[in-house]
């Protein structure tokens, strides 16, 4: 099965259907297919659901719905193959000028390890910073994540 409903991404994700409907609203979560109108569902592909379950995840971490959005939807602009991916990383720079008081930065680590890929948010551009300069860091077992939904996708 390639594509799946909203209540398949629901029983993945292990949330709420509410909540999920009230993320894909927002558009903090995309569908691969989207809904064509009234009476047709929305679409979600494993790699969407992959996404939804990063953002699940830093949203349950406390972090803001817009700033976790544009952590995981960089993730798809710079390419990143979820399946390679085996931690994710999050850095928090307070910033009383930025309109959520911080900046979030991530970077991905493939399976094997690499350097990793840094950029900032929400500018995209490229950041250079000490971790003198972190205020928060944030290591997510991203493989864990892929693991879980993969099991709970299996079984549908």
């Amino acid at each position: 099965m390639s594509d799946f409903t909203i209540k398949d991404v629901v029983k993945a994700l292990d949330v709420d259907r509410g909540r999920f409907a009230d993320w894909i609203s927002r558009k903090y979560i995309k569908a691969s297919i989207p809904s064509g109108g009234q009476g047709r569902a929305s679409l979600f592909t494993r790699y969407d659901i992959i996404l939804a379950g990063l953002f699940k995840k830093l949203v349950e971490y406390g972090f803001d719905r817009d700033k976790s959005a544009e952590a995981v939807a960089d993730l798809t602009i710079r390419g990143y193959n979820v399946d390679k991916i085996s931690w994710a990383s999050f850095g928090i720079i307070s910033d009383k000028k930025e309109p959520k008081g911080y900046h979030l930065y991530s970077w991905y680590s493939y399976d094997p390890p690499d350097t990793g890929d840094l950029r900032g948010h929400p500018d995209k551009k490229e950041v250079t910073f000490t971790m003198d300069n972190l205020d928060i860091m944030l290591l997510v077992n991203f493989r864990k994540i892929r693991n879980e939904i993969d099991g709970r996708l299996a079984k549908l």
